[in-house]
């Protein structure tokens, strides 16, 4: 699919807007909440999916994506688990006042006819929970018990 036929799909924001993506301050204010959600999860980017499901936990290159149903929550990987290649570097150059917090959320990616999707809302709970759970399993005592032994 090209970005023009993409583009007629789905809805784009990114914190300022820009060539290709809408302003946030311009969504309707249930993707705002959302998109402040993801900035208080810590993450960086959100796409919900009109069809294809997936549920997998992935580490790529720089991000870390937690597919739940429909919705793709990505996270930055520590820099521990990054490659160290400059081009695998995530670089958001976000310039902030002081005092304010440097925001997560870059972009979130919704299917243009979401609003008729009546399990939108439940898509989105029900993957933060699920992303909160394999957060807690990351980091319990047995894991990183085996992470020492193995």
């Amino acid at each position: 699919m090209t970005n023009k036929q993409l583009a007629n799909t789905v809805l784009e924001y990114s914190r300022r807007g820009s060539n290709t993506t809408l302003p946030i301050s311009s969504a309707p204010q249930e993707l705002q909440d959302l998109w402040n959600r993801g900035n208080e999860e810590g993450i960086s980017m959100i796409k919900v999916r009109k069809l294809k499901e997936r549920y997998e936990t992935i580490d790529g290159k720089s991000f870390r994506v937690h597919n739940y149903g429909k919705v793709s929550l990505n996270e930055i990987l520590p820099k521990n688990l990054r490659t160290g290649f400059i081009e695998d570097e995530v670089r958001f150059n976000e310039k902030v006042k002081a005092g304010e917090t440097n925001p997560t959320m870059t972009i979130l990616r919704v299917p243009s006819n979401y609003e008729s999707n009546p399990n939108f809302n439940r898509d989105i709970e029900s993957s933060f929970k699920a992303l909160n759970l394999n957060r807690s399993y990351d980091s319990s005592f047995f894991r990183r018990f085996l992470k020492r032994v193995v």
